[in-house]
């Protein structure tokens, strides 16, 4: 834990950053940077008393000089809008794209928890599922996933053009392609 408050003058809900002095939250008032604002700092073993009662306290020992902030309860269900910090989802979902969606384990994706046409991907704090409904050829993106057995392939970077593909091995002797189809090697430039 961070054995000090920040000596700022910004106040609950300001813009803050943990980085520029001129943007730390004003310690003296329990306040800690929860980026992008300012929120107040609870001890969540002590039960987080310094919470409001329409908050809680959830533990964050990267900035909380107490172990955790106090953030609104979780109330958002799956499908429903989501921010992480005023709109945080019901246990066993994710913020996802702005959306609440069902946890997955990615290290597991055939067994991930997902319903039939989603996929498990990975969003900061876990995994989400997500709708996966993109066909062969038709245009994708991190947010619109190809079906099962397809992959979001990058064509154009500069253009940010990217389509739904077999992927196959262009040095196999059958390479699972469908006929009047050949399997490209593609050139990976970072």
């Amino acid at each position: 834990l961070p054995d000090y408050k920040k000596k700022g003058t910004k106040q609950l809900g300001e813009d803050c950053s943990n980085f520029t002095t001129t943007k730390f939250c004003d310690g003296d008032k329990g306040l800690y940077c929860k980026f992008p604002k300012c929120s107040k700092a609870c001890n969540p073993r002590t039960g987080g008393k310094e919470c409001a009662s329409t908050e809680e306290c959830v533990e964050d020992t990267t900035y909380s000089y107490l172990g955790g902030g106090c953030l609104a309860k979780a109330t958002q269900k799956e499908g429903e809008d989501c921010d992480g910090v005023s709109k945080r989802c019901v246990t066993g979902l994710i913020c996802s794209s702005k959306k609440c969606a069902r946890k997955c384990d990615t290290s597991k994706p055939n067994a991930s928890g997902c319903k039939a046409g989603e996929r498990c991907i990975s969003v900061p704090g876990g995994g989400a599922c997500a709708s996966a409904s993109k066909k062969l050829n038709e245009s994708c993106s991190s947010t619109e996933l190809c079906v099962s057995g397809l992959e979001c392939i990058l064509f154009d970077r500069t253009k940010n053009l990217s389509f739904c593909k077999k992927v196959c091995d262009p040095t196999a002797a059958t390479s699972g392609c469908p006929a009047n189809t050949s399997c490209l090697g593609i050139r990976s430039s970072n």
